[in-house]
């Protein structure tokens, strides 16, 4: 079995889209972005938790120590982004990521906007929300572009916390199966059945892109409490 990485978790949230979008369900885009920010707000809600139980402030530079994870091999960050520092904001430049990759892969440019229009403020809200954070995105010809910009992020304290913690880190394993599992419960309050349906569908289809395999894996995470964190 192929290792989990960005691919497996870009594929899902895509697929997600796409069915929804076949589907033609009622709001559906206003559904996949809810969907979106429920499964993003879980994850910042973890970070916080962490920064909460060793004492130290909600702020950006325990923001970024909490990350849950950082660039496979197969994605390196340091190929696709650069940072700027602006009056005290911290901005990341991003040319190109394998998010963008799958969605335009699959010809669903109008659910990459979607996806990445509220994923980040969405972590950002659930770390903290009294913390500014804004996005910028613009997507043309295939080619993307999004400016990611943190206000009062005070970058110079980073070195005081030095690097972050590999034991906050999640595989994307344990992402993968989050995004799953945040998608289908809201799949199933808002459409009952079909909801359901259309989640069975998506794991059908990652078995059939990734193996039974990895399909599996995820499913072992099923009834799982994403909010808790290991102490």
């Amino acid at each position: 079995m192929q290792p989990f990485t960005e691919r497996q978790h870009a594929y899902l949230s895509a697929d997600f889209y796409r069915l929804l979008k076949e589907l033609d369900l009622p709001q559906y885009q206003h559904v996949f972005r809810f969907a979106v920010s429920v499964y993003a707000l879980g994850r910042g809600i973890r970070m916080a938790l962490r920064c909460l139980r060793d004492g130290r402030d909600l702020d950006y530079p325990s923001y970024r120590y909490y990350k849950e994870w950082a660039p496979t091999q197969e994605f390196p960050a340091s190929s696709s982004s650069s940072s700027v520092q602006e009056d005290g904001s911290l901005c990341q430049m991003v040319r190109g990521c394998p998010w963008a990759a799958q969605y335009l892969a699959m010809e669903l440019p109008d659910g990459l906007a979607d996806y990445c229009a509220g994923l980040d403020a969405s972590i950002v809200r659930g770390f903290n929300p009294a913390l500014r954070y804004e996005m910028h995105q613009q997507i043309q010809d295939g080619s993307v572009l999004c400016r990611h910009c943190q206000y009062e992020a005070h970058p110079e304290k980073d070195t005081v916390l030095g690097a972050p913690d590999p034991r906050n880190r999640k595989d994307f394993a344990f992402h993968c199966a989050h995004l799953y599992f945040a998608f289908s419960a809201v799949m199933a309050s808002v459409y009952g059945e079909m909801g359901r349906r259309l989640s069975e569908k998506v794991m059908d289809d990652f078995a059939a892109a990734y193996g039974q395999e990895a399909a599996d894996m995820l499913l072992q995470f099923a009834g799982m409490d994403f909010l808790r964190i290991d102490t």
